[in-house]
């Protein structure tokens, strides 16, 4: 059983949000196994649509944790950037990668690539360079710039998002690099292993960013958490010796005010106090 389908069926089935309403998802782990058992009996066609819908289905839940997470919300700009890469521009670019592998391939199969295919796989590349590969390179770099910002540098972030982050641009560069050569000079050719290769691994990469993306939030996220403990822990400290203070003055005060009193009174009387009679007086 795959790791989210075990995190589903530890779910209510409704995965109702805080409003009442019912969470994208409900049935996302049935629409999956309905999926997996009648692949055999579907024609690709609509093998494609079901799992074209599921994919959507995951989007949207995806979109609907972010949502309800209040990260969308940051002031930190470092976990910031971190959760528009993982929560909305990485998984927009490996759902987009899935379908310009299915085109690819779809196009290399056949004798003779039209101007109309030609021009929907340069499309596909303009995407996916501008919309995905740009975006979250940028994102992952605020990320890093910002990083001194806020609760202190993080040297996990800083040294596993770089390598991760320069892996994605090199395996999908080489992608887009195929794409233009497929689009642009048609006398080129391109194998179908190659490309599959090479969109499998721009694919791989963009999970493997998407892992590390997700555990350096969850650090940020937790430095964060640990500098509010530390913090209401220094003011729960003070708030205490401040009222320890004012109890004690209040106390020198009295003590102060009820000595002079009766040293007062002693005096009205025509009498002095031993220190002793004083201190028990007071």
């Amino acid at each position: 059983m795959p790791d989210w389908e075990k995190r589903c069926s530890s779910r209510p089935r409704d995965w109702r949000s805080e409003s009442g309403n019912i969470a994208p998802g409900r049935h996302l782990r049935q629409e999956w196994e309905d999926l997996e058992g009648g692949l055999a009996g579907q024609t690709t066609e609509n093998s494609d649509k079901a799992h074209a819908h599921l994919t959507a289905d995951v989007r949207t839940l995806i979109a609907h944790a972010g949502d309800t997470s209040n990260l969308i919300l940051d002031p930190d700009l470092d976990s910031y950037y971190l959760m528009d890469a993982t929560l909305v521009a990485l998984p927009q670019t490996q759902d987009r990668l899935a379908g310009i592998e299915m085109l690819g391939q779809e196009l290399l199969r056949s004798e003779k690539i039209g101007d109309a295919h030609r021009m929907k796989l340069a499309v596909a590349a303009a995407l996916l360079k501008e919309a995905d590969v740009d975006r979250t390179m940028a994102d992952v770099q605020t990320s890093l710039n910002e990083d001194q910002n806020f609760n202190g540098t993080s040297q996990s972030l800083q040294r596993n998002l770089p390598l991760a982050s320069q892996e994605y641009s090199r395996a999908t560069e080489a992608l887009l690099d195929l794409m233009r050569r497929i689009s642009d000079t048609p006398g080129t050719p391109v194998a179908e292993a190659q490309f599959a290769a090479a969109a499998s691994a721009a694919r791989k990469a963009s999970f493997g960013l998407w892992r590390s993306g997700v555990q350096e939030l969850d650090g940020l996220l937790q430095m964060r958490i640990d500098g509010l403990a530390r913090l209401r822990l220094w003011a729960l400290v003070l708030t205490t010796l401040a009222l320890l203070t004012s109890v004690a003055g209040f106390c020198f005060y009295f003590a102060g005010r009820t000595g002079t009193c009766c040293f007062r009174a002693a005096l009205s009387a025509g009498r002095y106090l031993t220190p002793i009679e004083f201190i028990s007086k007071s």
